[in-house]
């Protein structure tokens, strides 16, 4: 017969590991609510009309996993945007998720982050209108949420401040000019690529080249010619949207930069040239190492690489 003090030893530490083991077995598993989700801008001071690059980035900093999803973009993301002195309202911003897409829950570890780029330049508000999300000098308030999958919990990110200031020198010129043009043509949409009837398509481009012509000097050219390498890129006009777009680029603090040479590296791409497509996708990865825009081009080239 077994000793019975060895044997009331040996089961009290088999007791002991059971309990200093069993936590890492049965850890909780947390629900959306749960995570952390904040918002960043590289400039909190823009010219009206400005685009605002933003980088919304999701965090599990629990002690334990969290259940939720991947995709930080509309319909599961939503924008707030407050003018200095109103109510925050919602602005749906472009592009969003495809209604057929149906997103999967996802296990998110410990120490769990992604960041997404987002550009809030144009939106769509409540009542359907489009518009300049900054149009006017002053402040505004930002923030933004995330929806579950099942839209029944929402997360809310923290509160920026942007400032939008009075154009000066060069910018205040052009900046006279784009509020002449509200006269017709709508301030809030002149500069953004809108599609409109192909008999205006025309003249809606001359306009645009005369004015980033006319103010080359000022930030709003760049703006201009990014429109207009949208517009060619829509009547499959490659050369003339490549051009329009190394002319944006010669700005190096235009606020879209890293879309353009994301647009580059896909123009040449899709004219066949590897080489110009790759140079310009290697300074996307120099200059903007974390943006989502990589990934995309970079399995575009792949394909055409294997293809050849």
């Amino acid at each position: 017969m077994k000793h019975p003090i060895k044997m009331l030893l040996l089961a009290a530490s088999a007791a002991t590991f059971l309990l200093v083991t069993l936590p890492a077995y049965a850890q909780r598993l947390g629900g959306f609510e749960e995570l952390g989700l904040e918002i960043e801008a590289p400039s909190a001071r823009i010219l009206p009309m400005e685009a605002v690059p933003l980088t919304v980035t999701l965090r599990n900093r629990q002690d334990h996993p969290v259940v939720g999803h991947e995709f930080l973009d509309s319909p599961y993301l939503k924008v707030y945007l407050a003018p200095e002195g109103a109510p925050f309202a919602q602005v749906r911003v472009y592009p969003g998720l495809d209604s057929s897409v149906i997103m999967q829950e996802v296990q998110m570890p410990i120490g769990y982050k992604l960041s997404h780029d987002v550009v809030l330049w144009y939106g769509e508000t409540q009542e359907g209108e489009g518009k300049a999300m900054f149009p006017l000098p002053g402040s505004y308030l930002l923030k933004v949420g995330l929806s579950s999958v099942d839209y029944k919990t929402s997360i809310e990110s923290n509160t920026l401040t942007i400032r939008v200031v009075t154009p000066t020198g060069a910018d205040s010129a052009a900046w006279a000019c784009l509020k002449q043009e509200s006269a017709g043509d709508q301030i809030d949409s002149f500069l953004f690529f809108v599609p409109s009837a192909p008999d205006r398509r025309a003249e809606r481009r001359r306009k645009l080249e005369d004015f980033a012509l006319r103010f080359s000097a000022s930030k709003y050219a760049a703006y201009a010619w990014y429109t207009v390498g949208l517009a060619c890129c829509s009547k499959s006009d490659r050369d003339a949207a490549g051009a329009s777009y190394e002319k944006a680029l010669n700005r190096k603090d235009f606020p879209l930069r890293h879309e353009l040479l994301y647009r580059l590296s896909s123009v040449y791409l899709t004219q066949g040239d590897i080489p110009n497509a790759k140079r310009y996708l290697s300074v996307l990865r120099s200059e903007y190492p974390s943006s989502n825009l990589i990934a995309s081009v970079s399995q575009d080239i792949s394909t055409a690489e294997k293809a050849k």
